[in-house]
């Protein structure tokens, strides 16, 4: 089975990339530090914007679309449970939409 795999790292404001990137893909990995135990700030804006985009746009690119979230932790790491609670509460919300 040959897989592909693409990293992208996202900052400014534009998921074009994002999108048509996003539309070739079987599953994804959302990878994000956990800073007192939520999501980074860049994190949280993305996941927003692709969030609006594809509501407002009637697209489905994430429905049904296997999804891994990871939040990395410094310190005790307690706050990385309460990060990728929240991420799986954006994922459930792309669900719902």
């Amino acid at each position: 089975m040959n897989s592909i795999i693409s990293v992208i790292c996202f900052s400014g404001h534009s998921t074009k990339k994002f999108d048509s990137t996003a539309r070739a893909r079987d599953a994804f990995v959302l990878v994000t530090p956990a800073y007192f135990g939520d999501l980074s700030e860049s994190a949280q804006r993305f996941l927003d914007r692709i969030w609006r985009v594809e509501t407002f746009s009637g697209r489905d690119t994430f429905i049904g679309t296997r999804t891994i979230g990871v939040a990395a932790a410094w310190g005790s790491g307690n706050g990385a449970a309460r990060a990728l609670h929240n991420l799986e509460d954006y994922l459930k919300r792309w669900a719902s939409s």
